[in-house]
């Protein structure tokens, strides 16, 4: 029977198209362990603006928002975003490529 549940051919590229995704998410999970490995590295040594520059910048808060206050951030109530990677004051939200304000500067 051609289409509907049974279709064996459609049942066969619906897992090859899941092998193919899977596989993207673990070289892009890999790829932001790298970048964070390299950036924790950078940041111990002493060169907090290539740590800034090396983060992949995935996860942080507003620095106008509760978050900032109950993290103690001693730029809370100010414009701009925290990267909890590395520590780095944001112009933006964080993502990669985000603008950095100040490189490496408080991590709660």
């Amino acid at each position: 029977m051609e289409g509907g549940w049974f279709d064996s051919e459609a049942i066969e590229q619906e897992r090859l198209d899941a092998d193919i995704l899977q596989a993207q998410y673990e070289e892009e999970g890999n790829r932001f362990a790298r970048q964070l490995r390299e950036s924790e590295r950078l940041n111990e040594a002493g060169q907090a603006a290539e740590a800034a520059e090396a983060c992949p910048h995935g996860f942080g808060y507003p620095l106008d928002s509760p978050a900032a206050e109950n993290e103690g951030d001693p730029f809370a109530g100010q414009n701009g975003w925290r990267c909890l990677h590395c520590g780095s004051r944001l112009a933006d939200s964080v993502h990669a490529g985000a603008k950095v304000l100040v490189p490496c500067e408080w991590k709660s």
